[in-house]
């Protein structure tokens, strides 16, 4: 019960988790795994030779009926351990799916966070402080030194985003990130990036 209850636990993850925590919680899973997976192995092996001896005949005597009933106990019990066991791998599976799929996002959401950040300081600075019309020669050529300065930021910020929006729809499609949770992180990307880009033209 102490292993479902680990399987099954849906903790929601947001900007707070970082990329390291996840990446721990996933080898904690992984570890898991084989823990209940050693302890299911042996209780098989044990159960099964324990179910040998029982149905063994003593001599030329018959079987007690005391081992014949004790043999079906173990064949019930090894019946029970493994109906629990799949239903403990299948909840392993979904927290499993659960936890990459977290990873994938908060990555994706990294990555985005650095074309944000650049929007909204280098982008936003040069927007509130660049667009004016130098009116002495030095001024303008400033102006002009400072727009060719900018033109490959910005273009490297451009060629990041298209990366990503392109990234959200293979993980979305790939199913290695929630598609609801990522397409809107991609939405939400996009009108950002469409917005500074509006206000640049």
């Amino acid at each position: 019960e102490h292993w479902l209850d680990q399987c099954m636990e849906r903790e929601t993850v947001d900007s707070s988790y970082s990329i390291p925590l996840l990446e721990g919680k996933i080898s904690s899973h992984r570890d898991l795994n084989a823990a209940y997976q050693n302890i299911y192995s042996w209780a098989r092996r044990d159960g099964h030779k324990l179910m040998e001896f029982l149905r063994k005949p003593i001599g030329k005597k018959a079987l007690p009926a005391t081992f014949l009933i004790g043999s079906r106990y173990v064949k019930e019990s090894l019946e029970g351990l493994y109906d629990e066991i799949n239903l403990i791998e299948e909840q392993w599976n979904k927290r499993r799916v659960f936890l990459h799929q977290s990873l994938h996002l908060r990555q994706y959401q990294e990555e985005a966070e650095k074309v944000l950040s650049w929007i909204s300081r280098t982008g936003n600075r040069f927007l509130a402080t660049g667009s004016s019309i130098g009116r002495e020669g030095a001024e303008a050529k400033r102006l002009i030194t400072k727009h060719d300065a900018f033109e490959p930021e910005t273009e490297a910020i451009y060629k990041l985003g298209n990366q990503l929006f392109a990234k959200a729809e293979e993980l979305a499609a790939s199913k290695d990130c929630n598609k609801e949770k990522i397409d809107r992180e991609a939405a939400s990307l996009k009108e950002k990036v469409h917005d500074f880009a509006t206000r640049l033209d």
